[in-house]
């Protein structure tokens, strides 16, 4: 499913088929678009593409003709990674100031927001957190800046009581098995709903 469904999903406002996942691929790679769209592609598989703006366009990244391709097609979807891939973790032993993390933090979601409206010519309001990291007060000033949904690399499934800012997600990477694979497929979150 797209995370379009899946937002559905949180809202109550549509169903989703049993054993639904969502696939993303994060940073902007080349090979999103040399690998994984042409794979994609045969298989009629939808995907959402997180990319952080300080990395397109360089040696080993997507460049906006292959993301547009990519776009046009219908199967990949374009959302912000950041604008240069930082932690959204206040930074530690570092004596960063609350006021300081807040505009680093603002920094790392506006200017790639509008770069990527811009480019796009549609509304970007979903973010996949540099590293999974995130904090209360990065999750607040995506609210604030308008982002509707948000992804952390925090294994697990998403129940529908899930905080739309706060969802998790399996990492899949090149070396995984099939039987690795399988595992990260079978999930079961407990929830205390007190």
């Amino acid at each position: 499913i797209t995370l379009a469904d899946l937002e559905g999903f949180l809202k109550a406002s549509r169903p989703i088929p049993p054993r639904s996942v969502v696939i993303t691929v994060d940073d902007g790679y080349r090979s999103a678009y040399d690998i994984a769209f042409p794979i994609l592609k045969s298989y009629g598989f939808r995907a959402r593409s997180y990319t952080y703006t300080d990395f397109l366009g360089g040696g080993r990244s997507l460049n906006w003709g292959a993301i547009n391709e990519m776009r046009a097609s219908g199967m990949i979807d374009i959302q912000s990674h950041s604008k240069s891939h930082t932690s959204f973790s206040p930074a530690d032993g570092e004596m960063e100031s609350n006021a300081a993390y807040a505009a680093r933090i603002r920094t790392e979601i506006a200017p790639p927001k509008a770069t990527l409206e811009r480019q796009l010519g549609s509304p970007v309001s979903h973010l996949a957190y540099p590293y999974g990291d995130t904090s209360r007060l990065a999750v607040q000033l995506l609210g604030e800046g308008k982002f509707t949904l948000a992804v952390t690399v925090e294994r697990g499934a998403n129940a529908s009581f899930s905080h739309p800012l706060m969802l998790r997600r399996d990492m899949v990477f090149g070396n995984a098995t099939m039987a690795d694979f399988q595992r990260y497929l079978r999930v079961y979150t407990r929830a205390d709903l007190k």
